[in-house]
């Protein structure tokens, strides 16, 4: 019964948005909406890969304008390997600005956030090795 209780307080204290700033540093304001997530889970190697999406007003950070074809066929790739669905997928045809941040702690550790700014969303790709 104790073991149930807890996990129940973990999963409401780990949302996506705790996770995001436990992990990342990175603060979701409370008026962006979380539209979909997903996961690979965790495996022997590390936390594997996670990508969700926020949709609603902008975050205040310092993003690169320049679209990046490495970053879309990258994208294309973790998009496949996670099965996301069409809907649930950046529309590259759309204008873009992106960041890319590398974990202080372990460098092999990436996070990519970019946001659509035609559809008002962010999507966020997070990457642990």
């Amino acid at each position: 019964m104790i073991v149930l209780v807890m996990l129940n307080i973990m999963r409401e204290y780990l949302t996506v948005s705790k996770l995001l700033e436990l992990n990342w540093n990175i603060t979701i304001p409370s008026d962006l909406k979380e539209e979909y997530y997903i996961d690979t889970g965790s495996s022997f190697h590390g936390d594997g890969e996670r990508y969700s999406i926020f949709s609603g007003s902008k975050l205040i950070m310092n993003f690169n304008n320049q679209k990046d074809k490495k970053l879309e066929q990258k994208v294309y790739k973790l998009n496949k390997k996670l099965n996301i669905p069409k809907e649930n997928q950046i529309d590259f045809a759309h204008e873009y600005v992106w960041k890319k941040i590398v974990n202080r702690n372990d460098e092999r550790d990436e996070l990519y956030i970019i946001y659509d700014c035609e559809l008002n969303k962010y999507y966020f790709y997070e990457l642990f090795v």
